[in-house]
């Protein structure tokens, strides 16, 4: 299958590739360096702390 599809055919979502039409919209990626156990980790304590530091609406 793999060899049916290159990289080349597909948008890369990644650099944001599939929101590049919405205009002033960067390509910035991101990475969570620490692996994704760790930003599970990270995300839990987030959401039990009631998301401090964020503004939710």
């Amino acid at each position: 299958m793999s060899e049916l599809i290159t990289s080349e055919q597909l948008p890369l979502w990644i650099p944001g590739e599939l929101t590049a039409d919405i205009p002033g919209k960067t390509t910035t990626v991101y990475f969570y360096m620490a692996g994704l156990g760790a930003y599970r980790h990270r995300l839990s304590e987030v959401k039990n702390q009631g998301y401090q530091g964020f503004k939710l609406q």
